[in-house]
């Protein structure tokens, strides 16, 4: 399983921003740019969660993909992944 490291956060006017690295099995490292909006953040965590935690969780559900961008925004994360809004949300 990668291993997912959220480094710094970085407040915008939607929400936050985040750089985040990626170390995968045989030592492939990525990084990416992480945007998080307050809504999605609430919809995901109910606002129960640090909002560096939610993007962790999203990073490695997302990090097997082999085509993860550098820059994404959490929103879009929902057109590669259909079941993505259930396991979000799932409490724990």
């Amino acid at each position: 399983m990668p291993e997912v490291q959220v480094n710094h956060e970085r407040e915008t006017p939607r929400g936050w921003e985040y750089d985040v690295t990626v170390t995968r099995a045989g030592g492939g490292v990525s990084t990416h740019l992480v945007t998080l909006a307050w809504v999605d953040h609430d919809h995901w965590s109910g606002g129960c969660l640090p909002p560096s935690v939610v993007v962790e969780r999203l990073v490695q559900r997302l990090a097997g993909r082999p085509d993860l961008p550098a820059r994404f925004d959490a929103s879009q994360a929902r057109r590669w992944d259909p079941d993505l809004d259930r396991v979000m949300t799932r409490t724990g």
